[in-house]
């Protein structure tokens, strides 16, 4: 007589060998969630080059509430000293492509930060209400500076009250916009 194997198996059997499968994806996904945080701090970081006066990172940028796109260009001019004047610089800030439409009658307040040994201390401060086609800086200002209307834009022309003995010391222009 011929013997006849059968197999049977249990319905639990493939469901287990399903759960082990499974495993390790789970775990891929929840490092991957780990993650997130990690990747997301290391590419908002900043990095100091050399001495620390040169740093690359994202940085930071306030929105001005009238406008979502306005320049601010820094410029520096070497003023050579003669007999018992030092050398200096003359530094200038121009902010431009304020929109019209949308900032007529706002006050903006420019302010830079930085100085020496202190980059959190407030320089100089220059306000402006923007009504009208010109304008100079008005009370509250330590700098003095006008403000021009050419077309749908504005511009603000900004100049330190005093020479900066070094350039570096300027560290960061804030703006801000008020009604």
């Amino acid at each position: 007589m011929a013997q006849h194997t059968i197999i049977v198996e249990s319905a639990s059997q493939p469901a287990a060998q399903r759960k082990r499968r499974k495993a390790p994806l789970i775990l891929a996904g929840i490092g991957l969630i780990a993650l997130v945080p990690v990747i997301g701090s290391t590419f908002a970081a900043n990095i100091g080059i050399g001495s620390g006066n040169i740093e690359f990172g994202q940085g930071s940028q306030r929105t001005v509430s009238c406008d979502d796109s306005v320049t601010v260009t820094p410029a520096a001019r070497f003023i050579p000293g003669s007999g018992a004047t030092a050398d200096s610089w003359d530094l200038s800030i121009d902010v431009t492509d304020i929109n019209a439409d949308y900032c007529e009658g706002k006050t903006f307040t420019v302010t830079t930060w930085g100085g020496a040994g202190d980059a959190n201390s407030s320089q100089d401060t220059w306000v402006f209400t923007l009504t009208g086609s010109s304008g100079e800086a008005g009370v509250g200002s330590t700098g003095s500076g006008t403000y021009t209307k050419t077309g749908p834009a504005y511009s603000l022309a900004l100049s330190y009250p005093t020479a900066m003995s070094d350039a570096a010391q300027l560290k960061t222009i804030t703006i801000e916009s008020s009604n």
